[in-house]
């Protein structure tokens, strides 16, 4: 999962991919959102749209990997973050439908696919939302 958020008056992008046990890719999606005053905002709406998906998609086990610390830290203790708690704790609470769903903390290089596709949003200002069989061309 990756998002490329600029500002506020921007929209920002998110992109996920799923990939099979091998590691090869089954789905991968892009979508634009509207403007958000903040980029952990940002990464937790993305967050919260990749959970939703995979569940429509009906992916029993999943492993959410996360290239944003403020993220991790965001739903580690989400106390420390008030006025987005209620945010966050939809995220968790959606989490547990789920078969098996770890959410982990990875390097973003390990999401460079992900975040090249994110980053077309807005850099590119591809505002087509889609999701896709396989890998990214």
């Amino acid at each position: 999962m990756a998002t490329s958020w600029l500002d506020h008056d921007q929209y920002f992008g998110a992109s996920w991919l799923v990939c099979d046990s091998q590691g090869l890719p089954i789905f991968h999606s892009r979508r634009a959102f509207a403007p958000i005053r903040s980029s952990l905002e940002a990464s937790l709406t993305s967050l919260m749209w990749v959970v939703e998906a995979l569940q429509d998609l009906r992916v029993g086990k999943v492993v959410v990997e996360l290239s944003s610390a403020m993220v991790w830290k965001a739903i580690s203790s989400p106390h420390n973050i008030p006025h987005l708690a209620f945010e966050i704790s939809i995220i968790i609470r959606s989490s547990y439908q789920f078969d098996q769903c770890h959410i982990e903390m990875v390097y973003e290089d390990t999401n460079n696919i992900a975040v090249e596709i994110a980053t077309s949003v807005t850099k590119d200002r591809r505002y087509k939302s889609y999701i896709a069989n396989g890998g990214s061309r």
